[in-house]
């Protein structure tokens, strides 16, 4: 169907993320190439932003099919349609944000050397919870209906909704958590490095940014109560959605800002 008011709101807003996601990717590897060195983390972002563009065409085939349009509008196709592309879309949201969070600690090591060993299995640690905050939603997902696709077809059956709410509550918290944990490790890092102080305030401005992926998150956090209503589902959804994705998308930029000085040069 045709998007209007929130679908289309929504697929604007999709294709702002995708594009500035892309050129933060772009302009990532550019620098890195200027300084003759791809690391690990370069490649976890890549992965990261590759997981985001599926997710961002699963979001597009749920928009076509009713994602934030009124229920009167739609066939029970488009309704089961746009579940299942939502249901994708939520999916590969978990494992962008994994992948994310893993390429901005692996970063962190890096600079971090081979000193401060707490500070290292501090950030061992947030790969460890990020992943597996991830591992249990996906899990939810998938193991919450019999047959799979009983998620969005109504001749399956499915628990109780509750349990996904929960569960996206859980995952919310870790990302939130790691999201604040990453922004304040380099502050310690960063006072130990051979740098004027406005380089340091500068880099540790940079570093810090992903804490705004974080606001995306809490705003996020009030739509969750959408997944136990079944009335309207894919107009009540559609904030959701376009929250996960505003979420992931400056995550990839943030985490994507600190290899970019060399474009400065």
């Amino acid at each position: 169907i045709k998007p209007t008011g929130k679908s289309l709101t929504f697929t604007v807003a999709l294709s702002i993320w995708v594009l500035f996601s892309t050129l933060a990717i772009v302009l990532r590897i550019c620098a890195r190439h200027m300084i003759g060195r791809i690391g690990s983390d370069d490649y976890l972002m890549v992965a990261a932003w590759v997981v985001y563009i599926f997710v961002a065409v699963c979001d597009y085939l749920s928009i076509n099919y009713g994602l934030g349009a009124h229920a009167f509008r739609l066939t029970e196709n488009d309704i089961n349609e746009g579940k299942k592309w939502f249901f994708f879309s939520g999916v590969g949201y978990a494992i962008t944000t994994a992948l994310i969070k893993t390429s901005i600690c692996v970063l962190l090591l890096r600079l971090l050397g081979g000193t401060r060993r707490v500070l290292a299995w501090i950030i061992y640690g947030v790969i460890a919870l990020a992943w597996a905050g991830t591992f249990i939603r996906v899990v939810a997902y998938m193991a919450r209906c019999k047959p799979l696709d009983a998620a969005w077809d109504p001749l399956g059956e499915c628990r109780s909704a509750t349990i996904l709410s929960n569960v996206t509550w859980f995952f919310s918290a870790v990302c939130i958590a790691t999201d604040w944990i990453c922004a304040i490790i380099p502050i310690f890092i960063i006072l130990r490095l051979n740098l004027p102080r406005r380089a340091k305030i500068q880099l540790a401005f940079i570093l810090a940014l992903g804490m705004i992926a974080s606001v995306a998150t809490i705003i996020r956090m009030k739509h969750l109560v959408d997944y136990t209503r079944t009335d309207d589902a894919l107009y009540r959804l559609d904030d959701v959605s376009l929250w996960s994705e505003t979420e992931a998308c400056l995550g990839i930029i943030a985490g994507s800002l600190p290899t970019m000085k060399p474009l400065l040069r």
